[in-house]
């Protein structure tokens, strides 16, 4: 009887994957599946990269995407909860002041993704993400010295590129044009 009981309670729990994020290799073991998309998301510290894709993760969990998209799941769940738990706190009806942690990585020198799936709403197409979260000190690394150009090899497989920029930059007249200098160079290391 203590035998079926723990058999049942095997086959009736739902498995969430552990990671926080997924490294190269695990990347990689995603797109032999299938293709996937890698979405690289670069911009200085503060510029809102993280809070973009905790934006993207509610919108697609709590049908934000429908009708024509559903989440269906994520290989990284753990991460992205992660991300979101400052929102889960308001106090007397106000959101914090900082909405998502600084991101840091466990391994400075290589990438972390956020796996994310979704299905069609109608049909049965899957779409596979591969999003990155990456510290803001790497693009400023990558503005300031060529050399760390290295670390973004993996752009060369990417379907596409978003830049964070922060808007109070731009808004700021004493800072307007240094930003723009940098996004210049940023776009040029890139390229």
């Amino acid at each position: 009887l203590v035998e079926q009981s723990a058999a049942a309670t095997r086959v009736a729990t739902r498995i969430f994957p552990p990671a926080n994020e997924l490294g190269m290799k695990d990347a990689i073991a995603v797109m032999q599946g299938g293709y996937t998309h890698l979405i690289a998301i670069l911009g200085a510290t503060d510029a809102g990269k993280t809070c973009m894709l905790n934006a993207l993760y509610l919108l697609a969990s709590h049908a934000g995407l429908a009708p024509r998209f559903r989440f269906a799941g994520s290989l990284t769940l753990a991460g992205f909860e992660l991300r979101t738990r400052r929102l889960r706190k308001w106090r007397d009806g106000k959101l914090p002041d900082q909405l998502a942690d600084h991101t840091t990585h466990a391994d400075p020198r290589n990438p972390g993704f956020l796996h994310l799936s979704l299905s069609e709403c109608v049909g049965s197409r899957r779409i596979e993400l591969l999003l990155t979260d990456l510290p803001g000190e790497w693009t400023t690394g990558l503005i300031k010295w060529a050399q760390t150009a290295q670390r973004f090899e993996f752009l060369q497989r990417a379907d596409g590129v978003i830049i964070a920029v922060d808007s109070k930059k731009l808004r700021d007249a004493g800072q307007k044009n240094a930003e723009l200098l940098s996004l210049e160079h940023l776009v040029d290391r890139l390229c």
